[in-house]
């Protein structure tokens, strides 16, 4: 099945013909013990009136978008570590089979998910928590 191509880059803000588009800010804190927190928000006036005209006012798109590029990071890393260890691998992924490349990629999707599910385990409790916190105030 082919892979679903993007309208062309960059994407002007709004609602258009063929797509909508937003800007979403992440912020993004490390503390002293190397803790790191996060929250995100629309950029502006006109992102928030384009989200609003979509499905749950955007809070779906934004979260898919959201973890795909943690997923596309993750892979990155995942991929830079192999490479400390593998120099070659560039070079190597060129040069493999179709059948080769597979294997390296379902063996890599699996550490991924892996990866994924741990930090999962670990932070979904609070997000549910500040999930009820926003909606509910004050908890």
């Amino acid at each position: 099945m082919p892979v679903p191509q993007p309208p062309k880059f960059p994407w002007a803000k709004g609602n258009h013909k063929s797509f909508g588009a937003v800007v979403v800010e992440v912020h993004v804190c490390k503390d002293e013990h190397h803790r790191v927190f996060s929250m995100h928000q629309l950029q502006g006036p006109l992102d928030i009136e384009t989200a609003l005209k979509w499905p749950s006012g955007g809070q779906e798109q934004v979260a898919y978008a959201l973890l795909t590029e943690t997923l596309r990071r993750e892979a990155l890393l995942g991929m830079l570590v192999r490479m400390s260890k593998e120099p070659t691998l560039p070079a190597r992924l060129l040069t493999m089979t179709e059948e080769e490349r597979g294997v390296v990629t379902a063996e890599m999707t699996e550490r991924l998910k892996a990866q994924i599910n741990s930090v999962m385990d670990r932070l979904a409790t609070a997000a549910v928590h500040e999930a009820m916190r926003e909606i509910a105030g004050g908890l």
